[in-house]
């Protein structure tokens, strides 16, 4: 693998910086506060990136890490099957946290990249945990790893290598203190001021103790996060799961933006001052103010109306806000995380969404992904919300029937978490302490699609056989989105991983 010269980021640069910023696919640190650690992370995010060409050969220091060039963006493959569900305009990367470290690194089209305590390997993470030559990835059509004999070895899901593995998109690594996971972009996607292409990490279950070690890292560190999923999925738990973790203080503050009118939102947003509009009888402060140094969920900030927008994009990027009314700044400390069902990149698209916001919010993205995908998770899942059920009614939790478990795991779940937990509280109530059976679910049977559905249904069927499953030709084809032909895949229960073999 053809690597640029070594990178090293000095350590005592963090220490001006509580929170850092993680932007992919460099490393860059920067916080709005204080005054000076901006300029000064600024000029160390230039300097990385010079390093990268001016670098001497001479070998790096302690800690250092290894960035290899993007790749170049593969042309679009004829040969369909040869995809295996990774579109040409897509770029991995390889992101590594632990040990006080977190790493992006570009992934090549195909080749091998190399994990060790080497200063020779391609990842170089000095740690005594880490063998020499610790793990190998082997970059294609699809992804694998490989244990090169290390000591404490290489886990995929709980699951430990024994020479090589298939290692999934999403799915995390684990390499003795450190996590890893390989996420993907768009190469033709806009970038941010600092380089960085959105990227995403997929959340199977965001309510599970178990779920990605990069969520700690993401959680403690001022990264502005970013929440896609269906409704219902479980965007909020996973943004109170990060709350949690971050140690802020005081509970999550979630709003909903798509539930206010735009005067009322504003209001609750910001503030307003006696006398700001009629009814304003005296002065109120806004939940970015009084939140304090918590964390503020701005739930389905897709809806947000386009003219509050630029007012929240400024109240990010001064770490201030205006009340309604108000002529003086007031200072804020709260971490803002965002939520939304919609495609953000669509709605900028359309001109419905601003796009210096979009590229403030998703700092990192985490796609939550709906139920009917993760359908392992569905027993634990009812279970855990019988139990909560049943202490919430001062009543001890009866068994489930097996039929029953089997009924909750067909069902398509179009509701999501949401619909899951309102089946099984009405089954508790039906139940009678006794086991829970199939007719105590009430779960309806799936609906017969309309006409105009079916019609659809047929053209998007029709254009994902014409084009064997590619993504990219089939967004052309219907003239949409690459994430809203997944979002129809999902929707008419086509499998675009059997379209293409």
């Amino acid at each position: 693998m053809d690597r640029c010269k070594p990178i090293w980021i000095e350590h005592p640069l963090h220490r001006h910086v509580s929170g850092n910023l993680l932007a992919l696919p460099e490393v860059i640190s920067r916080r709005d506060e204080p005054a000076n650690a901006s300029e000064d992370l600024a000029a160390y995010a230039t300097g990385v990136r010079n390093a990268c060409a001016t670098a001497d050969d001479e070998p790096p220091p302690p800690g250092v890490f290894h960035r290899s060039p993007a790749p170049e963006p593969e042309p679009e493959s004829t040969d369909l099957g040869d995809e295996r569900g990774r579109a040409a305009d897509e770029v991995r990367y390889l992101l590594i946290a632990g040990a006080d470290q977190l790493i992006s690194v570009p992934l090549p089209a195909s080749g091998a990249v190399v994990i060790g305590r080497d200063a020779t390997a391609d990842v170089a993470l000095a740690h005594p945990k880490i063998s020499r030559r610790h793990a190998r990835v082997i970059v294609g059509a699809e992804l694998a790893i490989e244990d090169l004999g290390s000591t404490n070895g290489v886990f995929v899901g709980r699951a430990r290598v024994s020479a090589r593995a298939a290692w999934p998109i999403g799915e995390s690594a684990k390499l003795g203190p450190f996590t890893a996971i390989v996420v993907r972009s768009r190469t033709g996607a806009p970038v941010t001021a600092d380089g960085a292409a959105p990227a995403a990490l997929v959340v199977r279950d965001p309510g599970a103790a178990t779920t990605s070690a990069l969520l700690e890292r993401v959680a403690r560190h001022q990264v502005n996060v970013l929440i896609q999923g269906e409704t219902g999925a479980g965007k909020e738990v996973l943004a109170r799961r990060l709350h949690a973790l971050s140690g802020r203080p005081g509970e999550l503050v979630a709003i909903n933006c798509a539930a206010l009118s735009p005067a009322l939102l504003e209001s609750e947003l910001f503030g307003h001052e006696q006398g700001a509009f009629t009814g304003a009888e005296r002065a109120k402060p806004g939940l970015l103010e009084i939140t304090g140094a918590g964390t503020v969920l701005l739930d389905e900030i897709g809806d947000l109306p386009l003219g509050l927008q630029g007012k929240l994009l400024r109240a990010l990027e001064a770490r201030e806000v205006y009340r309604v009314g108000g002529v003086a700044p007031i200072r804020i400390a709260a971490r803002v995380l965002a939520a939304t069902h919609r495609a953000l990149p669509d709605e900028v698209a359309k001109g419905r969404f601003r796009e210096d916001l979009y590229f403030r919010l998703c700092g990192i993205t985490l796609e939550v992904a709906p139920l009917r995908q993760r359908q392992a998770e569905i027993p634990r899942l009812a279970m855990q919300f019988l139990a909560e059920a049943a202490r919430a009614a001062g009543a001890t939790a009866p068994p489930m029937t097996a039929a029953a478990t089997a009924a909750l795991c067909r069902h398509p779940w179009p509701g999501n978490v949401r619909e899951l937990r309102g089946v099984v509280e009405r089954a508790l109530l039906l139940a009678l302490d006794r086991p829970i059976e199939v007719r105590h679910l009430g779960l309806a049977p799936r609906a017969v699609a309309a006409p105009d559905e079916r019609s659809a249904a047929a053209r998007f069927q029709a254009a994902v056989r014409a084009h064997r499953g590619n993504v990219s030709a089939i967004a052309r084809a219907i003239a949409t989105s690459r994430s809203h032909v997944r979002r129809l895949a999902a929707r008419f229960g086509v499998d675009l991983d059997a379209a293409r073999s």
